[in-house]
């Protein structure tokens, strides 16, 4: 009878135990459930808001735009690089863009996507709202591509490692599209 005490003892000062446990169980499920929802909302930056452009170029008639598609096309096919911004060492996005805007009109753009779109006017997601030239954004801020018209876009992508043109109705575009950008005025 006295071993059945002792355990009855001992299960009951587990269980007490337990139950001064459980309240700070408890807090850390919630915390770490609050940090999931955090970070899963912050993968998909909200674009800000619409600004003047720090990089401003006059598209009177279309024509810059036309020019930076013009380059950007004779580009099709060159090799993906990570960091490339070159016919010959390959481009990564960022430097398709960059290069595009130098040949095409003199324009020294940023390097990166993110700092591309930051030097540039938000259009918004709507694709009707789009001109040729413009850029349009993806995967918070970590790819950009030349939008060409008709719903398409130019860009240097890794897979298949080749410059080309895709639409932004696909549905792993339309999913992580951020929206355009402008550096156009005057259009």
């Amino acid at each position: 009878m006295v071993n059945s005490v002792n355990i009855s003892q001992r299960q009951a000062s587990k269980f007490k135990l337990n139950l001064q446990r459980q309240p700070l169980l408890i807090y850390w499920l919630i915390l770490l459930v609050l940090i999931a929802l955090s970070s899963s909302c912050s993968t998909k930056k909200t674009p800000p808001p619409s600004a003047p452009a720090q990089i401003q170029i006059n598209n009177q008639n279309g024509e810059a735009g036309n020019k930076v598609l013009s380059v950007s096309k004779s580009l099709l096919g060159s090799n993906y690089r990570y960091g490339g911004s070159t016919p010959a060492k390959g481009f990564d996005c960022s430097g398709l863009v960059l290069y595009s805007y130098q040949q095409a009109l003199g324009v020294k753009l940023p390097r990166t996507a993110q700092n591309q779109s930051k030097a540039a006017s938000y259009k918004g997601k709507d694709v009707d709202d789009l001109l040729i030239g413009d850029l349009v954004v993806f995967n918070n801020y970590q790819h950009v591509g030349i939008y060409i018209g008709n719903g398409e876009f130019i860009h240097a992508p890794t897979s298949k490692g080749k410059v080309r043109i895709e639409k932004l109705s696909l549905p792993y575009w339309s999913n992580n599209y951020i929206g355009g950008y402008s550096y156009f005025v005057n259009n």
